[in-house]
């Protein structure tokens, strides 16, 4: 049987386990509906010393089909001009930009605070964005 010196170890391994190790995040999403079909896009800021380091985006489909052609174009656009590489994986209805800061040259999002990157993705999606 667990002991309270155990069960407290264990919600501290646990909470750091699941939030990164103290990493600070901030998390915007929103469901759109595009030609009828819905999709949803979340995109997770990674702060260091109080601005943007790193963005990572989710897009989930409700379909397969449309995953995978997003897949392909977004495969062909995976070379930027200036030869940066977009990492994305795709994953049945889902695919995950780990650098999605590469994903347009023109929209700096690296070194922004908390607060302009909500009022960037607020500004490209609109009310239907919602950022935690």
């Amino acid at each position: 049987m667990l002991n309270l010196k155990k069960i407290g170890a264990l919600a501290v391994v646990s909470t750091l386990v699941l939030t990164g190790c103290g990493k600070k995040t901030v998390t915007c999403s929103a469901t759109q509906e595009e030609s009828g079909e819905k999709m949803t896009t979340e995109v997770v800021g990674t702060l260091k010393s109080n601005k943007i380091d790193s963005v990572k985006a989710k897009i989930t489909f409700e379909k397969e089909e449309t995953a995978k052609t997003y897949c392909s174009f977004l495969g062909l656009a995976s070379t930027a001009d200036d030869g940066s590489k977009i990492d994305i994986k795709c994953d049945g209805k889902s695919i995950t930009i780990s650098n999605y800061e590469k994903l347009d040259s023109e929209e700096k999002i690296i070194g922004l605070t908390k607060d302009e990157f909500i009022s960037k993705m607020k500004e490209s999606g609109g009310d239907k964005v919602s950022c935690k």
